[in-house]
């Protein structure tokens, strides 16, 4: 299970019931000799949508309820993808 945050709100928890807390197509990866990235797909209803801005959110990804985050980055990239969704890309 994932939980991911931007700053101190939450973008992602699948335990909450709340569907405007959710992410889409979110993926990790993992790099060697260069940063690690995480990237997702965000709906214009989502809750904490407004939480984000380009180069100074920081986005923390947990994954089982680990205290240590999996991934820890800034925002460096977002564009308008198809439909009027967001995806944003670090």
């Amino acid at each position: 299970m994932w939980t991911v945050f931007c700053d101190d709100n939450i973008l992602h928890d699948p335990a909450l019931s709340d569907s405007t807390q959710i992410l889409i197509n979110g993926k990790v990866t993992k790099a060697v000799n260069t940063a690690d990235s995480f990237s997702f797909t965000i709906y214009p209803n989502h809750k904490n949508i407004s939480a984000i801005d380009r180069l100074t959110s920081v986005i923390k990804v947990y994954k089982d309820d680990n205290a240590i985050p999996f991934f820890y980055g800034r925002v460096l990239n977002d564009k308008k993808g198809w439909l009027t969704n967001e995806k944003i890309i670090q």
